[in-house]
């Protein structure tokens, strides 16, 4: 594997499948550091050979003893990679297409009891859970520009913000 840092402060643990091809294979997160008062400490990443460095610079007012553990995923898998932007947006069309299709499918009974009781419960319900899912949507706290995954084989349920370059 190879170490290649991102801008964004991470390391892509990245190996050459095909010649111009590579695939990600880990992402170490951003260095963080911290001292025993739970003040940040400034840090960053190095690739000097084979080896990932951290680089810790305490100030004047650093207490020791100070802790840094970068945070390293790893495996194989399918990533779904996508911006803030486009989450929600995704979010918005699933949700619609899940609440405008069970309104439409009720509609196709007609005036028949099952019609008319999944009209009378189910567009009130589904307009409802329409408008939760728009606000629960909204307050997601996700940068539009920067870049998120989530891991769909296996399955994982997370969106956790990675590396810009993922995205491109």
């Amino acid at each position: 594997m190879t170490l290649l840092p991102n801008s964004d402060g991470t390391v892509s643990l990245v190996t050459e499948v095909a010649p111009g091809l590579t695939v990600i294979r880990g992402t170490v997160d951003s260095p963080w550091a911290v001292d025993s008062k739970g003040n940040q400490v400034p840090t960053s990443y190095r690739v000097v050979g084979h080896s990932l460095v951290q680089a810790i610079r305490p100030l004047a007012d650093t207490v020791y003893p100070v802790v840094a553990d970068p945070k390293l995923t790893f495996g194989m898998g399918a990533y779904l990679n996508m911006s803030g932007a486009e989450w929600k947006s995704w979010a918005y069309i699933v949700g619609s297409s899940l609440v405008f299709g069970s309104t439409y499918v009720c509609m196709r009974f007609g005036n028949t009891i099952i019609g008319q009781a999944c009209t009378l419960i189910g567009v009130p319900t589904g307009i409802s859970t329409f408008l939760d899912m728009v606000a629960s949507v909204g307050a997601w706290s996700l940068d539009p520009v920067a870049c998120y995954q989530n891991r769909i084989l296996p399955e994982n349920n997370r969106v956790t913000r990675v590396a810009l370059s993922n995205c491109q």
